[in-house]
């Protein structure tokens, strides 16, 4: 309870849920907002604010490069968090089709030796917007877990323009990090592993039958060395 006091989630939760046994006073801990170098606390995303998509990704991407401050190339590490962080934000905006918040938030674990990064909405889910998307054979024969690795490594294009490969472009950044990749979809969590060639579906752990959860939710895990 503490910990989620101090990271911003009952601001933010609706008052229609009842918390026992006693929903925490937030004023309690709003003048810790934003003081942490470990901790980006839960921001809301309001569909129909999108200067969220600049604000956001530029606090989150301030606490992971001080994390990982002794990286040898600090400045291109900053131009790639801020690219990734603002992709996962953007399709939130473009593609999530609901009218609720999306939320983000970032964890340094300095004993466990990675920053933890998430960006969470409750839309229709990223296998939605993306299979009507692709060939129908395709679409046919690719179950879930497959259409997730196709997404990260090779992009999902419908016209002329490109549009699509905005997750194949963060996990070609991301990788480069050696940062592993978390998606929660309605019922499975999928986890890809980097590897020399990629996120490939080798490399892929699935777990299934987990409760359900609408929308999508995206997590990296950033290693601090």
């Amino acid at each position: 309870m503490g910990y989620l006091g101090r990271a911003n989630f009952f601001s933010l939760l609706s008052e229609h849920v009842k918390v026992v046994p006693a929903r925490p006073d937030p004023t309690i801990v709003a003048h810790y907002q934003g003081s942490s170098r470990g901790l980006v606390e839960f921001k809301s995303i309001p569909p129909q604010e999108p200067e969220a998509a600049y604000t956001i990704p530029r606090q989150l991407t301030d606490v992971l490069v001080h994390a990982t401050a002794a990286h040898p190339d600090v400045d291109q590490l900053r131009h790639t968090a801020f690219t990734i962080f603002a992709e996962l934000i953007d399709n939130i905006y473009n593609h999530s089709q609901t009218p609720l918040d999306g939320f983000a938030g970032l964890q340094v674990y300095r004993n466990g030796g990675e920053a933890q990064v998430v960006v969470s909405d409750s839309g229709i889910g990223l296998l939605q917007t993306v299979r009507p998307k692709l060939p129908l054979e395709a679409s046919q024969s690719l179950d879930d877990a497959a259409v997730i690795s196709k997404i990260f490594r090779d992009g999902v294009p419908w016209d002329e323009d490109r549009r699509g490969l905005g997750l194949k472009q963060c996990a070609a950044k991301a990788i480069k990090y050696h940062a592993t990749v978390n998606v929660r979809l309605a019922n499975c969590s999928i986890q890809l592993a980097p590897s020399e060639h990629g996120y490939q579906t080798a490399e892929m752990e699935c777990q299934w039958d987990l409760p359900l959860l609408q929308g999508t939710h995206i997590c990296f895990y950033f290693p601090l060395t």
